[in-house]
């Protein structure tokens, strides 16, 4: 129990199905980096991938599909 409790962080930052970081991490490192951006230190470039269609495939193919395409 002890060594899931250390490992309860980075569970905490991890989507369970895809093991990618989530909302959480990446809100700890917005907030890192528009620090970052205040000290002057460069520019901060936000990427958002399009996923307006993607409950299309769920709809389509079921959520195993999709998750697997995830």
């Amino acid at each position: 129990m002890r060594g899931l409790n250390l490992r309860l962080p980075e569970l905490a930052e991890k989507d369970g199905l895809t093991g990618r970081l989530n909302t959480r991490a990446f809100d700890a490192v917005l907030g890192q980096e528009i620090g970052r951006v205040g000290r002057g230190e460069g520019p901060l470039s936000i990427p958002q991938p399009d996923a307006d269609r993607f409950k299309g495939l769920y709809d389509t193919y079921g959520h195993t599909a999709g998750d697997t395409c995830l």
